[in-house]
């Protein structure tokens, strides 16, 4: 996603959007990890998961105020990348296939 915000820099309208919700990922990357090593369970309880899909479809939503209107619902790269895909498969491993498609 870094990647993502550092190459297409000079077509974002509010760069400061784009790097707030890349921080936020990255608080979000960050508490999922210390969970990782801490108390792995943890993970699969529902707090965590909202937290993922919540900040995942704000990425997305989001993205064509970061970059502008004419980003929007195009075929371009979005800042969220792949990033809210994780919200989505840890939905389906905890509570199973019904509440991934439904995060989907």
């Amino acid at each position: 996603m870094a990647t993502v915000l550092t190459v297409s820099r000079d077509d974002l309208a509010r760069p400061w959007v784009a790097v707030g919700l890349v921080a936020l990922a990255l608080v979000v990357t960050v508490g999922d990890t210390v969970l990782l090593r801490t108390d792995t369970a943890a993970l699969l309880r529902p707090a965590p998961i909202v937290v993922e899909l919540t900040v995942g479809a704000v990425l997305v939503f989001c993205d064509g105020w970061a970059y502008g209107p004419d980003h929007a619902f195009s075929t371009s790269q979005s800042l969220g990348s792949v990033w809210p895909l994780a919200g989505i498969l840890g939905a389906g491993v905890a509570m199973g296939p019904l509440a991934a498609t439904a995060a989907g």
